[in-house]
């Protein structure tokens, strides 16, 4: 009675089975915390107990936590690379075709785009060539139409010429015959 008492007093979950309760307990003892389980066996009077200090129970959740962290933390980087890998992709192509259409505004008819897929940026990459092809073509054609325009006024034996501003007349041009006649 004496052995038991004073071990009731030491440990609460004991106190707890010898009241006929069953249950888990958190409590101090030794200055460190401690999970316990008991159940009190009326068949035979005793109270079985099953303790733990909190720091070896908790250890495996510990364990389970950082490695679900790790988990976590792995497959947002690895998201968040495949999501710089696919914009680079996505935007690569967008990118090809302003720089060929800056190359066109520069005067480069040459500059053209290929076209390696059958998607959207596929169908801009080939109404793109053609636009250029269209533009090349009524370039030359303009050319041509300039040429001949020229060509025509330099050979009139009738003198033309072509003012700039009114304000200050000055002749953009001026064919042979109009200089002939001045």
């Amino acid at each position: 009675q004496q052995g038991g008492a004073a071990a009731a007093a030491l440990l609460p979950p004991l106190q707890q089975a010898l009241k006929g309760q069953s249950g888990w307990q958190e409590y101090e003892a030794a200055a460190k915390r401690q999970f316990a389980g008991y159940s009190y066996v009326p068949s035979t009077g005793w109270a079985v107990i099953v303790q733990q200090p909190a720091e070896a129970a908790l250890a495996e959740v510990r364990s389970v936590r950082q490695r679900g962290l790790l988990l976590v933390l792995s497959a947002a980087v690895l998201a968040a690379l495949v999501s710089l890998w696919l914009a680079a992709a996505l935007t690569r192509p967008i990118a090809t075709i302003a720089a060929a259409a800056n190359a066109i505004a520069q005067g480069d008819m040459s500059r053209r785009v290929a076209s390696t897929s059958c998607d959207e940026i596929g169908s801009l990459a080939v109404a793109f060539n053609h636009m250029t092809d269209e533009l090349s073509k009524r370039e030359t054609l303009l050319r041509e139409s300039e040429d001949k325009y020229r060509s025509l006024v330099e050979h009139l034996h009738v003198g033309i010429f072509r003012s700039g501003d009114l304000e200050e007349i000055r002749f953009r041009q001026i064919n042979p015959a109009m200089l002939t006649l001045f």
